[in-house]
């Protein structure tokens, strides 16, 4: 039998989605734009500014954390409201509410929002990476390989797009689900809950990973060079981008043009963000460094995204093989001249 804890639901069918029916509240780190109206109609059809309702993750706000900082958005005129969510799940519930606009968020969290009929469109990739994501491991634990999983007690976010990954590396060590302890753990949790020892092994992403490995007795057992590259999304609502065509792709400029600064000035992009967050800059640093952060929607990039909800529905992690190409446009990314 499957064991799964720190959770309300044995059933990985839970998370198709609580998002939209069963959390309580929206986790609002930074900002108030899960609180603001949505974008009225412009009579005639004419462009108005309006206050963008923009929103990250804790792990996807480089882009506009920079954008703030350097003036981009002011650049482009445009009047952002910038909330940050502890991870992909709420910020969908607040997608799904219509309380946002646009924002970066895990691929899973997209995929169970497509699942689910949520009118939203792909209008980028903020970050592409095989090295950004991982399994850490405790030295105590005694885990070589991926075989070495069988016992262990084993977290995961659920509902982030860690979670297809855990089962990934478990089928790549012939381990069954049954033969772990699987634990739900926020991202903020993850790394004490490890150097702590109240569990054995974590699947997470940078900048985690840097900080757990320098906290001591911790080890990167595997990235997912090899296994798989993930493709994280800039969703937007059908009706923002109808609506405010212009506008979102003043700010899909603004964003990819923080993007490509972070990438050209990892070190200085590091200390803004580790300034903001508190976190090390050198975690801040590593997490730039390995990934991609413009944000072009190439074929690669895309392929890798069709895969990545491929294997979440293998896991029964959304309920439903969905078709994401057709939710993918990149007319705002050539309007902005950054496709």
């Amino acid at each position: 039998m499957k064991k799964f804890y720190g959770f309300t639901s044995g059933l990985k069918g839970y998370i198709l989605f609580a998002v939209i029916a069963l959390f309580g509240s929206v986790q609002i780190f930074a900002g108030g734009g899960a609180q603001s109206t949505a974008p009225a109609a412009v009579p005639g059809g004419k462009e108005q500014p309006v206050k963008i309702r923009l929103a990250s993750t804790v792990t996807s706000q480089t882009h506009a954390r920079i954008a703030e900082k350097l003036g981009y958005f002011t650049d482009e005129g445009l009047d952002v409201d910038f909330t940050v969510f502890a991870y992909g799940p709420p910020e969908i519930e607040a997608f799904t509410a219509g309380s946002l606009d646009i924002g970066t968020v895990g691929d899973l969290p997209s995929y169970s929002a497509i699942a689910n009929g949520v009118d939203l469109v792909i209008v980028g990739f903020y970050s592409t990476s095989d090295t950004i994501t991982g399994i850490l491991v405790r030295d105590a634990a005694n885990i070589k390989s991926f075989a070495d999983l069988k016992g262990k007690k084993v977290a995961v976010a659920f509902g982030s797009n860690n979670h297809p990954l855990l089962y990934q590396y478990l089928d790549l060590g012939g381990v069954k689900e049954s033969d772990v302890e699987i634990f739900n753990l926020p991202l903020s949790e993850q790394v004490s809950a490890l150097v702590t020892g109240r569990i054995d092994a974590v699947v997470t992403s940078e900048p985690r990973i840097t900080q757990a490995v320098q906290a001591g007795g911790i080890t990167l057992l595997s990235d997912t060079k090899g296994i798989r590259v993930f493709s994280n999304p800039v969703i937007a609502h059908t009706a923002f981008l109808k609506t405010y065509p212009e506008q979102a792709a003043k700010l899909l400029r603004a964003l990819d043009k923080a993007g490509r600064w972070a990438n050209a000035n990892a070190d200085e992009a590091g200390q803004l963000i580790a300034d903001i967050t508190g976190g090390s800059k050198e975690s801040q640093v590593l997490a730039i460094t390995k990934a991609q952060l413009d944000f072009t929607l190439t074929k690669e990039r895309v392929d890798n995204f069709v895969l990545g909800a491929e294997l979440s529905h293998k896991y029964g992690l959304i309920p439903e093989k969905i078709d994401v190409r057709s939710h993918v446009d990149d007319s705002f990314l050539k309007a902005a001249g950054v496709q």
